[in-house]
């Protein structure tokens, strides 16, 4: 429809049963403005699930820059984002398989008022990921490197423990 761009980082599945990519299209509000969009098909073509991701301000380009698929079926979406308070940051979104939004993180720089834009990202075998673009403000762009490792196993969301528990003989 001419209102998306190029697609960027396709992935297929492990089992090529699923093929996910990411764009930014625009938002429909004037502008210029665009919004992530992050889609899943079937091995057929079908359209499985698309998710969108805005960074709170219309007229200004939010666009991905790398997607990356884990060892667990997870896609995660890396580029940069607007947001009203910050300007631009690194965005780095991670979505279920199921195409459930799991996180948001964000890096907004060690200077206010900079602009940060993500150019890459890496998982290693630990899920832990590693995203690097540039960061800074006009007058000095650094590169920035920044490590996000996530939990993994069962966290508990109360301190409740069990009244009583039963060991019964097996068979």
């Amino acid at each position: 429809n001419g209102r998306c761009q190029i697609p960027k980082g396709v992935v297929v599945s492990h089992d090529g049963n699923s093929i996910y990519y990411t764009t930014y299209c625009a938002n429909g509000t004037g502008g210029g403005g665009t919004d992530i969009f992050t889609l899943k098909y079937n091995s057929v073509g079908d359209t499985q699930w698309v998710r969108r991701y805005w960074g709170g301000v219309n007229a200004v380009p939010d666009q991905p820059r790398d997607l990356k698929f884990d060892k667990l079926g997870n896609i995660y979406v890396a580029g940069l984002a607007f947001y009203p308070t910050t300007g631009s940051d690194y965005v780095l979104i991670k979505y279920l398989s199921s195409g459930a939004q799991q996180w948001v993180a964000n890096y907004s720089g060690l200077t206010a008022n900079s602009s940060e834009g993500v150019t890459n990202l890496y998982l290693d075998t630990s899920l832990n990921m590693y995203v690097t673009g540039i960061s800074g403000t006009t007058n000095l762009q650094e590169v920035a490197t920044i490590k996000y490792s996530q939990p993994l196993g069962i966290i508990s969301t109360n301190n409740e423990l069990p009244e009583s528990f039963a060991l019964y003989q097996n068979y």
